[in-house]
Parts: C-alpha cells; sequence; structure tokens
C-alpha cells in the first residue's frame, strides 16, 4: 500500500517503506480512510519451537504457549495451529475479531505451509491430501499442493 502511493501521514503520501509513524502525535490514512491505533491491542509473532504444542493450557502438563507468554495480563489468542511436532509463526494476539477473521474458513484466508518429508512421496499423496485427511479435532484438506523440483522433499502446501 505504501509503494503504491495509497499511505498518508499528517496528509503527506508516502511512498517509502519502514518510514516510522508516531500513532499519538501523527495522523495516518489509507486510501483516504484514517487509521486508528488502538493501543490496547497486543499482536506477537512467536517462531513455535518444536515440543510446544499450540495451546494456552494443555490437560497433559506438555510445553505449550501460555509457558513463553502465560505472565502476560491479556488474553491472548493463538492463530494459526502447529502440532507439537513443527515449528513455525504463529500470531498471538488479543484481538479476537481478528484472530477470528484470520482462521475461520468462512473468511477465505489463505495459510502456506512447508513441509519437509524423508524419504519418497507416493504420486497420490496430492490427491489424498486434498480430498481430506482425518485429524483429532476433524478433516483438513489442502487447496493445492506442489513438489519443489529444487528440493523434492518439501513439498509446498496451501490450506
Amino acid at each position: 500500500m505504501i509503494e503504491q502511493g495509497r499511505v498518508t501521514v499528517d496528509g503527506v503520501r508516502t511512498k517509502e517503506l519502514g518510514t516510522r509513524v508516531d500513532p499519538v502525535n501523527q495522523i495516518v490514512h489509507v486510501d483516504g480512510t484514517r487509521v486508528v491505533f488502538d493501543d490496547t491491542k497486543v499482536y506477537l509473532a512467536f517462531n513455535k519451537p518444536l515440543g510446544v504444542v499450540s495451546t494456552m493450557n494443555d490437560d497433559l502438563g506438555r510445553v505449550s504457549l501460555s509457558d513463553y507468554v502465560g505472565q502476560r495480563n491479556e488474553r491472548l489468542f493463538h492463530v494459526g495451529r502447529l502440532d507439537a511436532d513443527t515449528e513455525g509463526l504463529l500470531l498471538l494476539t488479543n484481538d479476537g475479531d481478528l484472530a477470528h477473521q484470520l482462521q475461520h474458513p468462512a473468511f477465505g484466508v489463505p495459510k502456506t505451509y512447508v513441509a519437509q518429508v524423508r524419504g519418497p512421496v507416493g504420486r497420490d499423496v496430492g490427491a489424498q491430501l486434498r480430498s481430506g485427511v482425518e485429524l483429532e479435532d476433524g478433516k483438513a484438506s489442502v487447496d493445492s499442493s506442489s513438489w519443489s523440483t529444487r528440493c523434492p522433499a518439501r513439498p509446498l502446501l496451501s490450506w
């Protein structure tokens, strides 16, 4: 949006990425609509390590997200779910509306996962993933999958 010239700061169009803004003392518009900053909202990027379950509270006593952010006063929602055997980026926020919009299938927000697979991948794996795989909490399926020719052991899966 910045590179397209759609953002103004104090009435001046900016096209420079990384422009610093003081949300208390400056006025920002995108496409003519004022951006209102809410300093009560928290948005954290969390690189979930292997062995951590994607929940704020685990009945089985496993290491969970709360072991990393449980000391915060805000109730945090995690956006994204990675099982204990995977690592990667999760968004943690107290913005329940945003969390809902990012996660609920009705909003159609695409998610991309990169999986490294040991050994040969069967020809029918893509079709199996598209038809759905049964998980603990229901069936999950991919919209598309592709296999990298640069690194054949790293399929790209999009939900």
